[in-house]
């Protein structure tokens, strides 16, 4: 029975809506008051000519989810939220309408504060700051901020350059700067996602995005009316030469440009590290009716990545190329869309030397040693088999040998200390490949019923900067196939998902490459739109109970793994060299809102997700050492503690929730 459980809230739901729409009234005797329903308009203020805007939107919720990090039965694999709360403030000001029709300068500005309750920790935290003893660097450090507060969400200007010039404003060219939404597409290249909020199931994912790019965009029409328009986008991800620190960090004194070098690189990072991304796209409207369109998006955009994350910062960098089309078709009740994107370009990994300064506990002892550097014989402070003690003796050997993968596992010269079989990497360079394709297929039956088919297709890879069988398979010039997207909170467009692809990415779905998101490029173990392939019917339901609009929308999606990897061997603790089957399982999804009064809105949303075959052969794989280091980082016992493991159990997840925009 406790299986079942999950699926009460939907039928609940459904009998709900059966009780509204039914047109016999409960009390047939009861004489109806007519009350005059509640209306409002925008809050506006017009002086000479200006115009001043202000609107609000407060939302809260309550989340419950079960299995959703690792499909997992375990009672701690769940969460409970019982209030978490978004609120939005928003000011708009234009100048010239009243006397010009149209707006010469527009600003906009949306202050945000958003919280869970009873958790004022899950707002922000500080940056992370190196923990460092004399030479040796043992952590990471950084502490969440207590207090329920209030940042810049959005931020920009919008200048007619028609206005500016006193020309007509026949053809709308503008430039807008500052921190404002930009996609391509549906979002999936490039996305709007610049900050999110970590935890973003369900409603809809772009609630979760905290803050957006700062960045350009030229705009305007080439063909009137509307015909066919374009953008020229830019933004700058992160900026590391704002200041002398960051500048002369030293992150590069482990970089070897050549094998058989003796000496790294200048260690300090240097100036123009920089990370942005241009973009551009037409837009191609030929038809633009109710029920009746044609738009085409083309668009290309160029990610550049100066400084990527993959064991230590600064250890990679990226060019990012994507191209793609964009189609959105209505005829007669009939509807077709569809996109497709191809990635070009390369990633570089530098050559590196993974030999680090930290600290061990040596028979009670806190002792520095080097983590790839190994005494042979016992001498001095050096123990037989041990990491190197760090002094100025070896220190001096180490510093000055000889750099290549070739001198892996090698004694060092004549002396006493040998390389570990990891210590160094050559450089290489994984070319992108990747390809992704989404199209949806709908007929509208009337303007209140729809019934919509989609699919999607993204290829995949293993993450090419991990050795997955062999010790340094992963240092050599290939191609990545899988597709690489940018800032994208994807969830679908007509079947929507509100776990799988919407959700926060927990389950142990995929092997990530890279993360682009925030400038931020540190592979992980999970991704969002790649090596996936799903396909999955929705019906849209729209009805009216006594002046207050109704929508529900059920849903059923089956995915697979583009890509196939790898079986867990449970009896060996290791990563197999058979393929896992591809097949991840069954998704089945309730989108239901009805609007109280005019912007007053109550939305559920209920998920179930069905592990497939390919969670029967992963079962058991435990989570990162990342991860567990998190969940211990408390522990002062001294031992490891409990390994959690990734299973192949239903999971569930609920959200229940109000929004009021003013």
């Amino acid at each position: 029975m406790k299986r079942y459980l999950p699926f009460f809230p939907i039928f609940m739901v459904f009998f709900v809506i059966q009780a509204i729409y039914s047109e016999a009234p409960l009390h047939e005797n009861v004489e109806k008051e007519e009350v005059a329903p509640l209306k409002k308009s925008p809050f506006k203020i017009e002086f000479n000519d200006s115009t001043f805007d202000f609107s609000t939107r407060f939302r809260a919720e309550t989340f419950y989810g079960k299995g959703i990090n690792l499909l997992n039965d375990d009672p701690n694999d769940q969460i409970l939220i019982p209030v978490k709360h978004t609120i939005d403030f928003s000011l708009g000001y234009g100048l010239g309408r009243p006397s010009r029709g149209f707006d010469v300068i527009k600003l906009k500005t949306t202050v945000r504060t958003r919280g869970t309750w009873g958790a004022p920790e899950s707002i922000a935290s500080t940056g992370p700051a190196a923990l460092k003893i004399s030479d040796a660097v043992f952590g990471v450090h950084s502490h969440p901020i207590n207090r329920y507060i209030l940042w810049m969400r959005e931020l920009w200007m919008d200048i007619s350059l028609e206005g500016i010039f006193n020309y007509p404003n026949t053809y709308n060219h503008k430039f807008t700067f500052g921190f404002f939404p930009f996609e391509l597409g549906r979002g999936i290249s490039l996305g709007s996602a610049y900050a999110t909020d970590p935890d973003i199931l369900g409603y809809t994912p772009m609630v979760g995005i905290d803050q957006f790019a700062p960045g350009f965009k030229f705009s305007g029409n080439l063909v009137l009316p509307n015909y066919l328009s374009y953008d020229l986008y830019a933004a700058i991800l992160r900026n590391r030469s704002d200041t002398f620190n960051n500048v002369n960090l030293a992150i590069m004194g482990q970089q070897f440009n050549s094998p058989g070098e003796s000496e790294g690189c200048n260690p300090a990072r240097g100036f123009g590290k920089i990370d942005y991304v241009v973009a551009g796209r037409l837009q191609w409207r030929p038809v633009d009716e109710q029920y009746k369109k044609f738009h085409l998006e083309p668009y290309v955009l160029y990610d550049r990545q100066a400084e990527q994350h993959i064991e230590f910062p600064g250890d990679a960098e990226s060019k990012l190329g994507t191209i793609g089309i964009a189609l959105n078709s209505e005829y007669k009740g009939f509807i077709f869309d569809f996109e497709c994107a191809k990635n070009l370009g390369r990633q570089v990994v530098k050559g590196w030397d993974r030999n680090v300064v930290n600290i061990e506990n040596r028979n009670g002892v806190l002792t520095v040693v080097n983590s790839e550097v190994t005494a042979i014989i016992s001498q001095g402070n050096d123990a037989a088999g041990k990491k190197a003690i760090s002094n100025s003796t070896n220190q001096d050997i180490i510093n000055e040998s000889i750099r290549g993968q070739q001198y892996n596992g090698q004694q060092i010269g004549e002396t006493n200390l040998q390389n570990s079989p990891d210590r160094f990497s050559n450089p290489y360079n994984n070319e992108y490949t990747g390809f992704m394709f989404v199209s949806d297929i709908a007929y509208r039956f009337s303007k209140n019923v729809r019934f919509a088919v989609e699919v999607g297709y993204a290829t995949g890879d293993e993450n090419p900067n991990r050795d997955i069988h062999e010790r340094g398979e992963s240092n050599t010039h290939g191609k990545y196939r899988g597709f690489v997207s940018l800032q994208e909170v994807y969830q679908g467009s007509l079947v929507k998902s509100a776990f799988l692809l919407n959700g926060s990415a927990k389950v142990p779905r995929v092997s990530n490459f890279a993360s682009l998101s925030l400038g931020d490029s540190t592979a992980n173990t999970i991704t969002r739109f790649t090596n996936i392939i799903y396909v999955g019917p929705s019906a849209e339901i729209k009805g009216v109970f006594h002046e207050m609009p109704w929508t529900v929308m059920p849903n059923i999606i089956s995915y697979w793994q583009e890509f196939p990897l790898k079986i867990f061997d449970r009896v060996n603790g290791m990563t197999s060299h058979k393929n896992a089957r591809q097949w991840l399982g069954v998704e089945t999804n309730f989108f239901g809102d009805i609007m109280l009064m005019q912007d007053f809105k109550l939305f559920f949303v209920g998920a179930l997700f069905f592990p497939g075959s390919y969670y029967d052969d992963i079962k058991g794989k435990p989570i990162t050492k990342e991860q567990q280091k998190a969940i211990e980082r408390f522990n002062r016992t001294g031992d490891k503690g409990r390994i959690l493991f990734s299973s192949n159990h239903v999971a569930f997840f609920m959200n229940l929730g109000l929004e009021y925009r003013f």
